[in-house]
């Protein structure tokens, strides 16, 4: 097959749709398929880039950024002469001004795509009114004319289907690991004597986007109330500012627990495991998360998580891990309680890394999304079509 991988940056540091389109591409082309990949040049990573051998990645020139809606106008013109050229079309994410051009080229020339909005479609149309707009004006009929969309999780297939996609449209796709990259971990004690912390003390992780919707200021919050109990815990965030740092730093320097939280800031992918491995606990603090691959990550270096009940991922980590309210009080509860015991620890953390292995290794996973794009290929799209029960903003 030749596929259209549609992505509106390319950045690690992005988050997670990258990292999933990145491995997709890459696993998709070993299997003997033909991928390209277009996005815009806002941060673009060349060296991430060329790291996928046999993909054309095409980054056009953004004009424009306007709360990232990065417009990107010269895509316009390589569409109308490559459009017809693919066999299926994947659109990550949802609201993009890569998506919208894509879409009105795909209709006109009737090749089928299907949507991926990594979990990040339902929950967003409730908290923004630009968000609300964009759908109103492109977000819906991207999603009542895409072939397929891509759910990663039950919970993400019954927001959709309140959305009014009917059911029959939906596969349900976890996000996976690709489990070469922690074929071989690094040693422990690497990041510890990076960033001066003693053996004995006990760190608790987060690594990821520093976002107001990761719920990091909740995680400071019950820090603040575990540092009494446990005089060696520290608190450890690792990831790229998404505009949310200066905020976190006034919220630890009022607190006045600086000598206890120490931010890291974006690292490497070889140093994101070293992290991993130095770490007594990774926490996923969010308000809303589609899944939450992370978790995957911990699990992969045998290290226990902590996750609020708005993951996605929360009913799996139920099984390998703690799950809280979004409640300060619950989430330095359940640190606390790993914290102490050691034989937990491990028991979630050996449980966690089974899960990865047999559930969540990306081998499997890209078939599935594979399989998907077969069946779109033998449907003519109906670029016509409307939601079955749409859900109003009121």
């Amino acid at each position: 097959m030749k596929i259209l991988q549609v992505i509106n940056a390319f950045n690690p540091e992005m988050g997670g749709p990258v990292t999933i389109c990145y491995n997709l591409s890459k696993e998709l082309v070993k299997a003997g398929n033909d991928v390209t990949i277009i996005t815009s040049d806002y941060r673009f990573n060349k060296s991430y880039a060329q790291s996928l051998f046999g993909i054309e990645i095409i980054p056009f020139k953004v004009v424009a950024n306007i709360g990232l809606f990065l417009i990107s106008p010269d895509m316009n013109t390589w569409l109308k002469s490559h459009i017809r050229d693919y066999d299926i079309i994947h659109l990550h994410e949802l609201q993009s001004y890569q998506n919208n051009i894509v879409f009105s080229h795909a209709k006109k020339a009737n090749v089928p795509y299907i949507l991926h909005a990594h979990g990040l479609a339902p929950k967003i149309m409730e908290k923004s009114f630009l968000k609300r707009l964009y759908n109103f004006v492109w977000g819906d009929d991207i999603l009542k004319n895409a072939s397929k969309v891509i759910a990663l999780t039950e919970m993400e297939s019954i927001e959709y289907q309140q959305m009014g996609v009917p059911e029959k449209k939906i596969a349900i796709v976890p996000n996976g690991l690709d489990l070469s990259v922690v074929k071989y971990l690094p040693d422990k004690g690497l990041f510890r004597k990076k960033i001066g912390y003693k053996a004995n003390e006990k760190i608790i992780l987060y690594l990821g986007r520093l976002n107001e919707t990761k719920g990091i200021h909740l995680l400071i919050d019950a820090f603040g109330q575990i540092i009494p109990q446990m005089a060696d815990a520290r608190l450890v965030i690792v990831g790229s500012d998404d505009g949310y740092l200066q905020q976190l730093i006034r919220k630890i320097n009022q607190m006045g627990i600086s000598d206890r939280v120490l931010i890291v800031g974006p690292v490497s992918e070889t140093e994101k495991f070293t992290a991993y491995m130095d770490a007594d606990i990774c926490v996923l603090p969010s308000m809303y998360e589609p899944f939450g691959i992370t978790v995957l990550e911990a699990w992969a270096c045998g290290v226990p998580v902590v996750v609020t009940k708005g993951c996605g991922i929360a009913d799996v980590v139920k099984s390998a891990g703690l799950v809280v309210d979004y409640n300060k009080e619950h989430m330095a509860s359940a640190i606390l309680q790993l914290l102490k015991n050691e034989d937990s620890r491990k028991k979630f953390g050996d449980t966690g890394k089974k899960f990865v292995s047999e559930v969540y290794d990306y081998d499997n996973i890209w078939k599935k999304i594979e399989d998907v794009y077969l069946e779109c290929c033998k449907v003519v799209p109906d670029y016509g079509g409307k939601l079955e029960n749409p859900v109003t903003n009121e």
